[in-house]
């Protein structure tokens, strides 16, 4: 498998020089196919640590599902005619902007695809060594409780929310804070049952408390509109039940409830669309053929890559990673109020390349999306050096939560990044770690650790 990411990694680098400078259906049909190719051979396990074969809901696995969704996806419908050049969908006004680097982005999307791969398996499991420490949590309890005060304190204060894209950036702050508190309480419960609860099969009762907290939670993101908070604690379970289950887990349960999942968010964006202001300019660009497409909005981030490559460095020189300073500051509590205006997120500078100053009536923009805020920042080179590197810490975090004996503030960073790939494939790299920090505090707060006795075997 190293070898064959190393080849095609090769060859999208001679795809991106030499990319068609008009949207082609064989050409980006091709980097479809090598794409899903190489990730079948990657959710399959084949070339694989023999411990992670049958762990297919892994990291890498639930990256690569989000990376073809965003990257490939209007590739695929565009070369099986499901949209042409002409669309006019909302999710498709770069087509009539800048075709002329539609293909090319389909082969950086495919180099970007092929250098995490080749990083992913040049990483060896045998230099992660086990913990040789244990671990007993006090006051879990005391946690959950608080929890549930911190969601009622934001009810009593703010109400519950209209589904409008307007509460989620008003209450940005608390969504974060209560994503730390949940990310903690997911990994002490996780890894407190899979060390001290002798149990064939997972027990729900025992579960019962913090997923009662974890519903309500649900519900007031759901309540504010905000679709992204709600898919990172859905993450946030899935990885806690791979965990406990490793390959005993049931996928058709799983299936099911992603339909569920997809069809309310999918829900929830329409009824945000018609709170806006230009209902009916919006309306009449979405085609009826994709209104009731499960992830043609998140597949719409690609456009952030067409802004991209259409005006850097052609319009505007690379930023050399000043757009990365407001997102990492945030990691570090209190930063980020010093470093607030020193640069622009890569957010905000996407979206200008399109409209200008003049942002639209309906408040929201293209966003980001990994590979256009690596491009902006460091070009093709940044996209071959950060995502090799990416690879790498997906196969560490995966071998370390599936087969290691590892502690629980490294749990806290496993499924931390587990929850955020959706927003990483649409937005920044520093969202990978959000609210990583406050959890760890809160675990720390909470924890006693003691040396694990050695046994020893009398002869």
């Amino acid at each position: 498998m190293k070898l064959i990411s190393l080849i095609v990694l090769l060859i999208s680098l001679v795809f991106f020089y030499t990319a068609p400078n008009y949207p082609s259906r064989p050409f980006m049909g091709f980097c479809t196919i090598i794409a899903i190719f190489l990730i079948v051979l990657q959710i399959k396990g084949y070339c694989t640590d023999k411990e992670l074969k049958k762990i297919y809901l892994r990291h890498s696995t639930i990256f690569l599902i989000f990376f073809f969704i965003v990257f490939f996806q209007r590739a695929t419908d565009f070369s099986l005619g499901i949209i042409d050049q002409d669309s006019i969908s909302v999710y498709d006004l770069i087509w009539a902007y800048v075709p002329s680097v539609v293909s090319k982005a389909s082969a950086l999307a495919l180099l970007a695809l092929s250098t995490f791969l080749f990083g992913y398996h040049c990483y060896s499991p045998r230099l992660l060594k086990d913990c040789i420490y244990t671990y007993k949590f006090r006051s879990k309890y005391f946690l959950v409780t608080s929890g549930f005060g911190l969601l009622f304190v934001y009810v009593a204060l703010t109400g519950i929310g209209d589904f409008s894209k307007h509460s989620e950036d008003e209450n940005m702050g608390f969504l974060m804070v209560a994503q730390a508190v949940l990310l903690a309480i997911v990994v002490i419960y996780s890894y407190e049952y899979k060390n001290k609860v002798n149990a064939k099969s997972i027990r729900i009762l025992y579960f019962l408390f913090p997923l009662s907290l974890i519903l309500f939670y649900l519900f007031v993101y759901f309540a504010t509109g905000n679709r992204g908070g709600a898919i990172k604690v859905c993450l946030m379970l899935l990885a806690s039940y791979v965990y406990i289950a490793k390959d005993g887990v049931n996928y058709k349960r799983i299936f099911v409830l992603f339909i569920i999942g997809a069809f309310s968010m999918t829900l929830i964006g329409i009824i945000r669309m018609q709170e806006t202001k230009n209902l009916n300019e919006i309306s009449s660009l979405i085609s009826a053929k994709e209104q009731f497409t499960l992830t043609v909005e998140l597949s719409g981030s690609v456009n952030t890559v067409h802004l991209v490559l259409a005006n850097v460095p052609i319009k505007q020189n690379y930023n050399w990673g000043t757009s990365f300073i407001n997102g990492f500051s945030v990691l570090v509590p209190g930063l980020s109020r010093i470093t607030h205006g020193v640069a622009e997120p890569s957010g905000e500078t996407i979206t200008k390349m399109y409209f200008g100053e003049n942002m639209p009536d309906w408040g929201w923009g293209f966003g980001s999306s990994c590979i256009a805020d690596v491009y902006i920042s460091f070009g093709i080179l940044g996209i071959i050096v950060i995502f090799f590197f990416l690879g790498r810490f997906i196969h560490y975090l995966e071998y370390g939560t599936f087969v290691a004996d590892k502690s629980p503030y490294f749990l806290i960073l496993s499924f931390c990044v587990f929850s955020q790939f959706h927003s990483l494939c649409r937005g920044s790299f520093s969202i990978l770690f959000l609210s990583w920090d406050y959890a760890v505090l809160l675990v720390f707060l909470f924890v006693q650790c003691y040396k694990k006795r050695k046994i020893i075997h009398n002869t």
